[in-house]
């Protein structure tokens, strides 16, 4: 009798044993390990046995059909569960792109989401040092995994990527990376190479990357390539409005050749001043905006009263005072500029109440406001009038310090006092000589 039985690799077999006997062998679903043996257990005719195997035959294919339409839906079960995980995790990273400015949560949720749908050991998105094209993410890092430390999984990062380079969806097999598989994929924003996702370690079985893998970082990076597009542009438009209103706010400046690069002076030593109180660069980058803007209102001002070259009557003074709330109402209805508008509306109030539009006193008044406050007079003590000539700085200076508490915020005086006003002069000095230019240029055409 045989001591050892070989299967076959699938499907029904009839055997003879070394004694005559005939045997089945069943492999179901291409299993080997799972082989069944039918033995008749009597010594039937060799006839009847082989109709009797024959029928066991019969019922082994029938068997044999139903696990692998069993194993098929199992698979097309397991695909369908990869491809709605695949088109959800993609599903919330596009809805996001919606929230402009959150880049990096952006990526975060993004390196997030990857670990939970690719089963993964970890993932990372390693940024190039590239400012002007990345922003906020320049030279970056975003690292997530199972029980690692973040500058644990950004070595491993880079040692992939120093190893396999950067690509379209480089899969590395467990066999050429020490047992484990990872997936490279380039992120790629106006045709450069910006960046890298990479993910490493998969937690079934096998340990290999599929196929769905790489295609879902390939729909992530493509996410990420179009929230640097959207950000650009959003960035690229904010930057052509805000020269626009800057340009136009430098020619109502323009309009008397005394407050020449008022706006702009006001917005340095604002900026500066937000800086010495302990606002961030980011809010005082408001601020110096607001600086700019300050002023747009005068454009609802008559010219007769705007560059009037004397001292203003108590009715043309009143037609002045209404330009905080007329640049206020042009500016309202714009997003980009909406956190500005304290600023513009409240930088002539007063720290005691006496101020306007709306006589708000003490910290009813936005800081903004009160910073702007501060450098509008400053500027205007120091500059020329048709009226009267600039005032010397220590007397400018002086004023500053006697009026805290009264016309300023007494905590925002000693820090202007404290600056170094070097900057300031440079700029007046260039708009002085840019208003002599201006002001030849235009004898000579009289002439």
């Amino acid at each position: 009798m045989r001591s050892q039985i070989d299967p076959p690799t699938s499907g029904w077999e009839t055997l003879e044993l070394s004694d005559g006997r005939l045997v089945g062998v069943l492999t179901p679903s291409r299993r080997t390990e799972h082989a069944v043996v039918a033995v008749c257990p009597e010594h039937p005719t060799r006839l009847e046995t082989v109709r009797v195997l024959e029928l066991l035959g019969t019922i082994a294919d029938d068997l044999l059909d139903a696990g692998d339409s069993s194993q098929a839906m199992h698979e097309y079960c397991r695909y369908l569960t990869r491809s709605y995980e695949n088109m959800a995790m993609i599903y919330r990273l596009v809805r996001s792109l919606g929230r402009i400015g959150s880049a990096e949560e952006v990526v975060g949720n993004s390196i997030e989401n990857m670990i939970d749908t690719l089963e993964c050991d970890w993932a990372a998105a390693v940024f190039a040092d590239e400012p002007r094209m990345l922003g906020e993410l320049s030279g970056k890092v975003f690292a997530s995994g199972v029980g690692l430390a973040p500058s644990e999984i950004e070595r491993s990062a880079r040692t992939l990527l120093d190893r396999f380079g950067g690509g379209e969806g480089v899969a590395i097999t467990p066999e050429e990376n020490d047992g484990v598989g990872a997936v490279i994929q380039s992120i790629r924003f106006r045709s450069k190479r910006v960046g890298d996702l990479v993910m490493a370690g998969k937690r079934d079985e096998e340990g290999d990357v599929s196929s769905f893998d790489t295609q879902l970082m390939e729909a992530v990076s493509a996410c990420i390539a179009s929230l640097l597009e959207t950000i650009r542009l959003y960035e690229e438009q904010a930057e052509t409005f805000v020269g626009t209103l800057r340009a136009f706010s430098s020619s109502l400046d323009a309009k008397d050749p005394y407050t020449r690069g008022h706006s702009e002076r006001v917005a340095l030593l604002g900026k500066e001043l937000a800086l010495a109180s302990g606002m961030s660069e980011t809010e005082a980058d408001r601020v110096h905006l607001a600086g700019t803007l300050h002023d747009i209102g005068k454009i609802g001002i008559p010219d007769r009263v705007l560059c009037k070259p004397g001292r203003l009557t108590d009715e043309e003074f009143g037609m002045i005072k209404r330009h905080p709330r007329i640049g206020y109402d042009i500016l309202k209805p714009i997003p980009m500029v909406r956190d500005l508008l304290p600023g513009v509306l409240h930088h002539h109030e007063r720290w005691d109440g006496r101020g306007y539009p709306e006589k708000l006193a003490g910290e009813q008044i936005p800081l903004m406001a009160r910073v702007l406050a501060i450098a509008d007079t400053f500027d205007a003590m120091s500059s020329n009038r048709a009226y009267r000539p600039a005032r010397e700085r220590h007397e400018v200076l002086e004023e500053i310090g006697r009026c805290a508490g009264s016309q300023f915020d007494p905590d925002l005086v000693p820090a202007f006092l404290a600056m170094d006003l070097g900057p300031f002069d440079r700029m007046l000095a260039r708009h002085r000589r840019e208003m002599v230019d201006t002001q030849t240029s235009a004898d000579a055409k009289a002439a």
